[in-house]
C-alpha cells in the first residue's frame, strides 16, 4: 500500500519541489526560441575548411557570423531571461551574438551538446528538456544547440513521430523555431 501511495504522490511531490525552486510549473508558461547554431567551418565540406584544425573548425565562418547577427536583428527587442547554449564553439559564438543583442546572460548547458552516436531522438529531447526545466529562469529563453537536439525538441513539441524528427524538424544553420514551455513540456506555437 505504501508503495502504491508513494508512486501516486511522486508527481505531486516533484511539482511542489519544482515550484519551490522556481522551476516552470503548469501555471507558468513562456516562449522559447530554439536556434540551431549559425554556420561553422565544420558544416562545410573538408576541402572548404581551408586547413583548419578541429578547434578552428568549431568556430563560425564569416557567413555564420552574418547569420547570427541577422538572427539577432530579427529577434528585435524582446525581453530574454537567458540564452542557454551547448558548450561547442559554434553554439557559444552564436549564443554570444544573441546574448549581446538581447542583453541577457549566457548559460552553458552540457545537455545541449550534439547527439551522440547511437543516442535516440527521445533521449536527446529528454536530456535537453530536463536540464532546461531544472534551471527555472523566468522570461523568454533562447536555446542554441545543434541539428539533432533542436529537431528532437521541436519534434517532441509538435508531436512528430520519433523516426521522422531528424528530417522533418531539422533547422538550417542559424534557423529559429518558436516553442512554448508550459510546465515541464514544450509545445508547438502556430
Amino acid at each position: 500500500m505504501r508503495a502504491i501511495l508513494a508512486g501516486t504522490m511522486l508527481p505531486l511531490v516533484l511539482l511542489l519541489v519544482a515550484a519551490a525552486c522556481g522551476a516552470p510549473t503548469p501555471s507558468r508558461s513562456f516562449d522559447v526560441l530554439v536556434v540551431r547554431h549559425a554556420e561553422a567551418w565544420s558544416n562545410l565540406d573538408p576541402q572548404q575548411r581551408e586547413g583548419r584544425n578541429a578547434s578552428e573548425a568549431d568556430s563560425l565562418t564569416p557567413k555564420g557570423v552574418a547569420q547570427a547577427q541577422a538572427l539577432a536583428a530579427s529577434i528585435g527587442n524582446i525581453e530574454v531571461g537567458a540564452v542557454f547554449h551547448s558548450p561547442s564553439g559554434r553554439a557559444s559564438e552564436t549564443a554570444r551574438i544573441l546574448a549581446d543583442h538581447c542583453q541577457a546572460p549566457m548559460i552553458r548547458l552540457e545537455a545541449l551538446s550534439p547527439m551522440q552516436d547511437g543516442e535516440s531522438v527521445e533521449a536527446a529531447a529528454e536530456r535537453a528538456r530536463t536540464a532546461l526545466v531544472a534551471r527555472g529562469e523566468a522570461g523568454a529563453w533562447i536555446v542554441v544547440s545543434h541539428s539533432g537536439v533542436t529537431a528532437a525538441l521541436i519534434g517532441e513539441a509538435e508531436g512528430v513521430a520519433s523516426k521522422d524528427r531528424l528530417v522533418t524538424c531539422k533547422l538550417a544553420t542559424g534557423g529559429l523555431k518558436l516553442l512554448r514551455l508550459r510546465g515541464a513540456r514544450f509545445e508547438g506555437v502556430r
